[in-house]
């Protein structure tokens, strides 16, 4: 619609990049779609090959090479949240339940061990818990999942997506 009248030209930078299909939430909802798709029919067939059952998992927010939070990172990592709990093929532990026990155990994000996973898993009754990273290789953001199993420590299932590197993304990522 704005495009088309010849006034889109004269908007203001900042509210070009909230119409901009690089930086809007269905740009975001379609990229963590595809991921949790991805995850989704991997997990499926696991179940059906080891009769593992996964009923409930808890998603960490995504790390930076540093082994660092970003804002992307606990966005994307909502999206991927959300499209889980549209998908039902889960349940979801409440964030808020997943840091606190994280705290409780002295659990840190870039830095978990089996045994911290199997802590986890028993204390929120989980059977996996999907972690990732987002990756600034220059021309794109590269983001990789991985489903792991808290018995084990294997990895079960992984996915992932590129993100177009726009100003909107790179700045969030080098938030904190």
């Amino acid at each position: 619609m704005l495009s088309g009248c010849g006034t889109f030209s004269l908007l203001s930078d900042g509210i070009k990049k909230v119409f901009d299909s690089k930086t809007n939430t269905r740009y975001y909802e379609k990229k963590s779609r595809f991921i949790v798709n991805q995850l989704i029919d991997q997990i499926e067939i696991e179940e059906e090959s080891s009769n593992f059952i996964i009923n409930k998992v808890a998603v960490l927010d995504l790390v930076d090479r540093k082994g660092k939070v970003s804002e992307l990172g606990r966005y994307i990592s909502l999206k991927i949240v959300n499209e889980i709990s549209k998908n039902k093929h889960f349940r979801l532990v409440p964030r808020r339940d997943l840091l606190n026990t994280m705290n409780r155990f002295g659990i840190e994000l870039n830095n978990i061990e089996v045994s911290a996973l199997r802590e986890l898993g028993e204390a929120l009754e989980i059977e996996v818990i999907i972690a990732g990273r987002i990756i600034d290789i220059g021309t794109n953001l590269d983001v990789n999942v991985k489903s792991i199993d808290i018995r084990t420590g294997e990895i079960i299932a992984s996915a992932s997506e590129s993100l177009v590197r726009s100003d909107f993304a790179t700045e969030m990522l080098q938030k904190y």
